[in-house]
């Protein structure tokens, strides 16, 4: 999928490959399909900022409103990280959202343990509670 970043408040990072792009309020990236980013607030201020996504894909946005209920309820390290396994790779398979080289190296570790958690019904789980309808 493409992504799109309108930064809205504040100034939003967007790591591409080894260049961090700063996006001021009103700008735009576009990150294309299959390129490796990640997106971040660098300073101390809030940033508030729109993802589109296209094609639309609402596993995606699942799993960016998970990942912050759980930051919220105390679940995730400082960088945003569940600190849990299951819920780490549940979030990962919903968003299709895997690390880059060396974070990578966890990615066969955690499959296996996302596998299990949504056998166990820990998917529906985490959206009943975070994802409103």
């Amino acid at each position: 999928m493409e992504e799109g970043f309108t930064c809205r408040d504040g100034e939003l990072s967007v790591l591409l490959g080894r260049q961090t792009l700063n996006v001021p309020p009103g700008e735009t990236v576009t990150v294309a399909r299959g390129v490796i980013h990640r997106f971040f607030n660098a300073t101390a201020r809030p940033v508030r900022f729109r993802i589109e996504v296209s094609p639309g894909n609402r596993d995606f946005g699942d799993s960016l409103i998970i990942l912050q209920g759980l930051a919220n309820d105390g679940l995730t390290n400082r960088k945003s990280i569940p600190k849990q396994p299951a819920p780490m790779g549940l979030v990962a398979e919903l968003g299709d959202i895997w690390s880059p080289f060396p974070l990578s190296l966890l990615n066969p570790v955690v499959r296996p343990f996302a596998a299990r958690a949504r056998k166990q019904g820990m998917l529906q789980e985490l959206r009943r509670h975070y994802c409103p309808s």
